[in-house]
């Protein structure tokens, strides 16, 4: 379900009535906001987030609670019930309901009455323990005590089973307070669509804003659109989380930094980076600063695009404006430069990183480790390793498959399979990813059978064998020219229900294409069409260089219209080919139309390229502009090879000119 849903005229139409009614009838806006934050600051302060985000005990240990109960327990103090009531607080935050449970029949043998406060505490200690069912028989508890517990503790149970990712008991929490007709408050509604949305459950969370909508004496308030637009941003439903945003503003309910931050990434996970920048506008038009987490959003767009250079200026107008660059903002960017294999820009971030006095993590380092692994410089990548080893940061589950992926890319399987090994020692298990990495490594230097082993290993040790792990099979067999099996694969796909995408589809293609069997490649075509997976740019890519190949020049000029009419992106490669074509055609009117699309693409022309334009200027007899073409290419940083000069040389003998040939002679000396 998406968030269409939400714009039903039975929830967000209520909504918006009563805010407005609201707003002429005076209604006050409760209160109870200030009073828990005075109640709870004592536990709270106990906390400091981490540079992961984390909470961490700070002013005691384990240690230190233990003696304390101790001395209550012997005797040399005594019992005193806030006391106690701390110790079993700090118990349950440390998630240790036995202790917690072992504290309450202390203060009950003391004399001590226990409220709903005290069972609310242990039941977040079984939830931090993973022990539902404990957690939800202390309800049974509460009623044989007659326990009057208030919304508070359905919120904060709710949003502790939300955090959990325990959906079913939020599920039952809300059965519940429906059986025990409980007069809901805004705070427990918001949980209850927060713990929803946080699940994934979409129509639940709908459910309970159109209950919200029906009370009488409640609105949604900027907390409730928040937590949704939130969720949907989560889910990458930009659609649902702009309909819940403009709701949102129909109601009157004012737009704060949350919200602007949610919509910012809901826009920054779609790569929609013109309605990102439009929100951080809107947000200053509005009176309300941009902050770490607006830009670091945005920084997310421009690095998933791989534009650096805009990534990078976004991170100068942070500092510009004032706001801090923080872990994320450094993180980010390594992450943009080592999708490029750009090792300098990853290593002058870091730099600059360390400069400001901000510490890298293990992120950090995956960034440089894959730096360097795209670059295929192992030495690099380990080096950041020992590295991350004298700071005392100890590698995860992302680091050792950036390892493994980089040896299986370089073709050194020991080292893989002794990283497996280490890695399997370690408290993280391969997974998914791991053997991904080896079977597409194997599958490109031919070891098929090495491949295929990995492949059954996975099924033994039930580690879930994806889209990719079949693909990389399929592209091991198709690499040895085995399409026979490449197809038994594809079957089997089909039979354990595992989804069968453009890739897939593309090695098949590519197989029969490479052996010039067009007329199955138009078959598999077809069972593509028919599976309603839509061909990518590496689908008409393929097909075009087959039929260039075959020396179909004027089929593979029809794949490039219809590339076109698709809006499909064009590689260099796929440029390269169609420019050769047109050249050999002498049909300059297209070379500079297809010149054209690469400028406004960003694709940069390379030897190939240029080639292909001398080549096509000297066959037309425009040595001037063959000439002119030949000093762009130096301009550009170009370096010409020996077909370049060859080519120039040619069309001055052709045309008579010899002392011409023999300057371009002398200029090749200095070049080649």
């Amino acid at each position: 379900m998406d968030g269409s849903g939400f714009c039903q005229s039975t929830g967000w139409g209520g909504a918006v009535r009563k805010v407005r009614i609201s707003s002429t009838c005076g209604i006050r806006p409760e209160r109870r906001a200030r009073i828990l934050v005075r109640a709870n600051w004592d536990d709270r302060r106990r906390y400091r987030p981490d540079i992961k985000g984390q909470r961490r005990r700070v002013d005691f240990s384990l240690k230190k609670v233990n003696d304390r109960f101790k001395m209550y327990k012997n005797g040399t103090l005594a019992p005193d019930e806030n006391a106690l009531f701390t110790i079993f607080r700090d118990y349950s935050s440390l998630g240790l309901p036995d202790k917690v449970v072992e504290v309450q029949e202390f203060m009950e043998s003391c004399g001590f009455e226990l409220a709903g406060k005290h069972f609310l505490v242990l039941m977040k200690a079984f939830i931090k323990a993973r022990q539902m069912s404990k957690a939800l028989d202390c309800f049974d508890e509460i009623k044989a005590r007659n326990l009057n517990v208030g919304c508070y503790f359905y919120s904060q149970l709710i949003g502790s089973f939300g955090r959990a990712k325990c959906l079913d008991e939020v599920r039952f929490l809300k059965k519940m307070v429906e059986e025990d007709q409980v007069k809901l408050d805004i705070y427990v509604y918001n949980a209850f669509i927060d713990a929803f949305m946080k699940n994934g459950d979409t129509k639940g969370a709908k459910a309970m804003f159109d209950a919200l909508a029906a009370e009488e004496d409640l609105v949604p308030n900027a907390v409730t659109f928040n937590t949704l637009i939130n969720g949907m941003a989560r889910r990458r439903d930009l659609n649902g989380a702009l309909q819940i945003f403009q709701a949102m503003q129909d109601s009157g309910v004012k737009a704060d930094v949350l919200t602007y931050n949610s919509m910012i990434d809901a826009s920054a996970k779609c790569n929609d980076t013109a309605r990102a920048r439009k929100y951080i506008s809107e947000m200053a038009e509005a009176g309300i600063k941009p902050t770490t987490v607006s830009y670091n959003s945005l920084i997310f767009v421009y690095t998933n695009r791989r534009d650096m250079r805009n990534a990078r200026k976004v991170a100068k107008e942070m500092e510009e404006n004032g706001v801090p660059q923080d872990q994320i903002t450094y993180n980010t960017l390594l992450s943009g430069f080592a999708k490029r294999g750009d090792v300098e820009g990853c290593y002058e971030c870091f730099s600059e990183m360390l400069r400001r006095k901000l510490e890298p993590n293990t992120i950090t380092f995956s960034c440089l480790m894959t730096a360097f692994v795209r670059r295929g410089d192992m030495d690099g990548a380990l080096e950041a390793v020992e590295e991350m080893k004298s700071r005392q940061i100890p590698l995860d589950e992302v680091a050792y498959n950036t390892l493994i992926d980089g040896y299986a890319k370089v073709g050194d399987f020991d080292s893989a399979t002794q990283t497996l090994k280490e890695m399997d020692a370690s408290r993280f298990q391969p997974g998914t990813i791991t053997y991904n990495s080896l079977i597409a490594g194997f599958g490109k230097v031919g070891r098929v059978e090495d491949a295929r082993s990995l492949f059954n290993e996975m099924g033994r040790r039930n580690v879930r064998r994806d889209t990719v792990s079949y693909n990389a099979l399929i592209s091991a067999y198709v690499r040895v020219g085995d399409i026979e099996n490449s197809v038994k694969i594809v079957e089997e796909m089909k039979k354990k229900r595992v989804r069968v995408d453009a890739t897939t589809y593309n090695a098949i293609i590519d197989a029969y294409a490479k052996k010039g069997l067009f007329e199955e490649v138009w078959t598999w075509l077809s069972h593509m069409n028919e599976a309603k997976v839509k061909p990518d740019f590496v689908t008409y890519t393929i097909l075009i260089d087959g039929l260039f190949k075959a020396g179909d020049f004027d089929a593979a000029v029809d794949v490039y219209e219809e590339m076109r009419k698709q809006r499909q992106p064009m590689s260099l490669i796929t440029y390269n080919m169609l420019i050769s074509i047109f050249s050999r055609r002498k049909v300059l009117n297209k070379v500079h139309s297809l010149l054209a699309d690469m400028k406004r693409e960003g694709v940069m022309p390379d030897i190939i390229t240029y080639n292909s334009l001398i080549d096509a200027y000297c066959k037309s007899d425009d040595l001037l502009k063959a000439v002119e073409t030949f000093d762009k290419m130096l301009t550009e940083n170009v370096k010409p090879n020996t077909i370049t000069f060859n080519t120039l040389i040619e069309a001055h003998v052709r045309q008579g000119d010899i002392d011409g040939g023999f300057m371009v002679l002398e200029e090749m000396r200095t070049h080649v």
